[in-house]
C-alpha cells in the first residue's frame, strides 16, 4: 500500500448513514443490471416477502423500477425487477461541472465574442424546433406562448409591463443552469437570442442573477427587422 494512502483506526471511521429501503433496492438494481427478485429483495432488506413486494410496487408507480420476466431453465418465467431510465436518473449526476469544463475550454479557444456568437448560434438553433408554434401569432400569443415554453424548459417567468417605457418585461427568480452561469456569464447570451427569436422582438438583458442580481430581467424592445 503507498504511503500517502494511510489506513485509519476503525475508532477514527464514522459509520455511513442508514439509507432509507427505497434507495438500498435502488442502489443494488443499479449495480445488478440483470435484476433481483422480490425473495432476493426481501433477504437484503431483512424484510418479510410482503415488505419487499410494497416497496417495489411503490417504486414501479413512480416509474423508477419496472419487471423483467426471463425464462428459467425449465421454461417457468423468473420475474426480476430491474431500474428504468428514470431510476438511473434518480441518482446523483454532476451535469454542470462538466458543462463548465467544456464551455470554459470553448470559451478560451474562442474568446469572449465569439463565445457569446456561438451561443446566439445555439439560440437560434433552439428556437426553429420551436417556431412553428409561434408562426402568425398576434404579439399577445407570441409572448404567452414563449412563457409558457420559459416554464416547460424549467424557468419560472413573471410578465411585467414597464409603463414609462412602454415595454414588456419577463422577469426570471430561478435560473436553470444558475452553477454555469456563475462561471461563465456569457450563457445568457443563448436565453436572450431565444427569447428574441420566438418573441420576434428585440431582447435586451436588464438584470442577471450571475452578476449578483435578485433576478434575471429581460426587456423586450421593438419588432426584430
Amino acid at each position: 500500500m503507498p504511503e500517502e494512502c494511510m489506513k485509519l483506526p476503525m475508532a477514527d471511521v464514522l459509520p455511513a448513514p442508514a439509507m432509507p429501503n427505497r434507495h438500498r433496492i435502488l442502489r443494488q438494481l443499479l449495480e445488478n443490471k440483470e435484476g433481483w427478485s422480490i425473495n432476493k429483495l426481501a433477504l437484503y432488506l431483512n424484510v418479510s416477502r410482503t415488505a419487499a413486494q410494497n416497496h417495489c410496487q411503490t417504486l414501479e408507480k413512480e416509474g423508477l423500477i419496472k419487471k423483467n420476466s426471463r425464462l428459467k431453465t425449465l421454461g417457468r418465467p423468473s420475474v426480476t425487477y430491474v431500474l428504468t431510465d428514470k431510476g438511473i436518473a434518480y441518482f446523483p449526476k454532476k451535469y454542470a461541472l462538466f458543462s463548465v469544463i467544456v464551455l470554459r475550454d470553448l470559451k478560451n479557444e474562442m474568446g469572449s465574442e465569439g463565445f457569446i456568437g456561438y451561443m446566439q448560434k445555439l439560440g437560434k438553433r433552439v428556437a426553429d424546433q420551436y417556431r412553428a408554434y409561434f408562426t402568425g401569432l398576434n404579439e399577445e400569443e407570441r409572448v404567452k406562448n414563449l412563457l409558457t415554453l420559459m416554464q416547460e424548459l424549467g424557468f419560472y417567468p413573471r410578465l411585467l409591463q414597464n409603463t414609462e417605457i412602454q415595454a414588456m418585461e419577463i422577469s426570471v427568480h430561478n435560473c436553470i443552469y444558475h452553477e454555469i452561469a456563475q462561471e461563465i456569464e456569457e450563457v445568457c447570451a443563448f436565453d436572450q437570442t431565444l427569447m428574441a427569436e420566438l418573441a420576434n422582438k428585440e431582447v435586451e438583458l436588464r438584470s442577471c442573477m450571475s452578476k449578483g442580481d435578485e433576478v434575471c430581467c429581460f426587456r423586450m424592445h421593438t419588432e426584430k427587422r
